[in-house]
């Protein structure tokens, strides 16, 4: 488990709980890097690491990289994304496929939208990307209302984006490139946005006889 503390935008301390001594426990602290946006600061946990959408004091303006951080060696790492998601003037947000736990990072530009997979990640933080799905519209874009750090799911059999509506938290959308289906859950009230779960029944031990 992991937290932060924000000074400022650029002094940030971070925290690991120890569940041995049920305390928290310092990791260090930065000036150099931030993660601006609330939304974006609960992380994504791919096989046992945490990654988040971060930017540097002297990088240039719009321009972001990805923040891993190792519970094995408890130390932070600065990974590279996708040449053309850092020169995207949008929003960006990080996810998992539903099938096999992929780190996906979702990017939007003008009308367009879209999609990378992580198909390569390395222990020395070098990582290759594949463009997953690009979706054009005005319609679309408009519709989907993405905004930074937005919660979504990668369905990577049937090639779909699924994402909760930002403007109406009853509301999700499954976006694909033919297609958009609007689910409402009519009735469902809430002063939130949805937060999206990767579930995996797998990883579930169930207690029989109860």
């Amino acid at each position: 488990m992991h937290r932060f503390f924000v000074g400022n935008i650029l002094h940030i301390e971070s925290e690991v709980y120890d569940f041995a001594s049920h305390s928290w426990r310092g990791v260090g602290e930065s000036t150099s890097w931030f993660i601006t946006q609330i939304s974006c600061r609960r992380g994504v946990c791919v096989k046992g690491n945490t990654y988040w959408l971060a930017g540097g004091q002297y990088e240039p303006r719009n321009d972001h990289f990805l923040l891993r951080f190792d519970f094995s060696s408890e130390r932070f790492q600065f990974l590279s994304l996708p040449a053309d998601a850092r020169r995207v003037y949008g929003n960006m947000a990080l996810s998992v496929t539903k099938e096999n736990q992929q780190l996906c990072l979702l990017a939007t530009q003008v009308l367009d939208i879209n999609v990378w997979m992580a198909t390569k990640i390395e222990s020395t933080g070098a990582i290759l990307w594949s463009k997953f799905l690009t979706v054009t519209g005005a319609n679309i874009r408009y519709h989907l209302q993405f905004n930074i750090g937005m919660s979504f799911l990668v369905d990577h059999e049937d090639k779909v984006v699924v994402s909760c509506n930002s403007v109406f938290p009853e509301i999700i959308d499954i976006v694909g490139e033919d297609k958009y289906i609007e689910v409402n859950h009519h009735g469902a009230q809430t002063r939130h946005i949805p937060y999206l779960l990767s579930y995996v029944p797998s990883l579930v031990q169930i207690q029989q006889g109860i």
